[in-house]
């Protein structure tokens, strides 16, 4: 449970470093988002590789649970660092412009759903209890931080999110927000 634990306390960084860059401590912000990363990435290997599975599923459908397990992964790194413009979201002091298309069409924290789908499917391979806690504690931690976010942070620091929280789900996309966000995919990808 201390691996959880520590997972637990990796947010307290993160909400540091929403806290310095509103106040506008952008330039030392960074290091606390990069170190709480760190920290979350580090207890996840620590879950998936420690202690004996409480299961073990047949072979292919950890196989499967495994891929989906890295689609989510690669969802969740997309959202926070390739979606987003990486120096103004997380190097710099500059107020951002809202994004609202493509994942962020989907609703307004898609790296939460990811989160939660990575860990749960990280369960199912691996069959450790210690990753299903931390998929549960680590997401209602995550769940927690979005919504201070978006309460409290980016009304104040980003450009046009009261209109983007009136037009977009929180958390939980709805068919509209599904739509738009295939719509978008397909645009992106036609204009390669």
């Amino acid at each position: 449970m201390r691996i959880v634990v520590t997972g637990c306390a990796a947010f307290l960084l993160l909400y540091l470093f929403d806290c310095l860059k509103l106040a506008g401590y952008a330039r030392f912000a960074g290091p606390f988002f990069f170190c709480g990363f760190s920290v979350l990435l580090g207890c996840s290997l620590m879950a998936a590789f420690r202690g004996e599975a409480a299961f073990v599923l047949p072979f292919l459908l950890r196989i499967f649970c495994l891929a989906l397990t890295l689609l989510c992964f690669l969802l969740l790194l997309s959202a926070l660092f390739f979606v987003l413009p990486f120096g103004r979201v997380y190097l710099k002091p500059e107020r951002n412009a809202v994004i609202n298309t493509g994942l962020y069409a989907l609703c307004r924290h898609p790296g939460v759903l990811f989160f939660f789908l990575m860990y749960g499917f990280l369960w199912l391979f691996t069959g450790r209890m210690t990753v299903l806690w931390a998929c549960l504690a680590w997401t209602a931690m995550d769940v927690l931080h979005v919504w201070v976010q978006d309460r409290f942070f980016f009304p104040r620091s980003i450009d046009g999110y009261r209109e983007y929280q009136n037009a977009t789900p929180f958390l939980i996309p709805d068919a509209q927000s599904a739509s738009r966000c295939l719509a978008d995919l397909r645009r992106e990808r036609r204009n390669r």
